[in-house]
């Protein structure tokens, strides 16, 4: 139960990370334009989409909350094995 809520926090707090943290922020706004424009081009992506609702954006808040939550959880562990 313990692993279970404590993967909900990191997922959390890595969506805060994500959100609120600027550089983390700036780097995914600038991901999903270039993924966005990647499969436009390859004609993967069809249609009008409002800017921070199309596939590519989801697809890349996707990445960076696993890999902010993976990070914390390593980081996480490694700390409590420490103490």
């Amino acid at each position: 139960m313990f692993k279970i809520i404590s993967s909900i926090l990191f997922i959390v707090l890595a969506f805060c990370i994500t959100a609120w943290v600027k550089p983390i922020n700036s780097l995914y706004l600038w991901s999903s334009s270039e993924l966005f424009d990647l499969l436009r081009s390859a004609q993967l992506i069809k249609g009008d989409y409002e800017w921070g609702l199309d596939p590519a954006s989801n697809i890349m808040m996707i990445v960076f909350v696993v890999a902010i939550a993976v990070i914390l959880s390593v980081l996480f562990r490694t700390i409590r094995k420490k103490i």
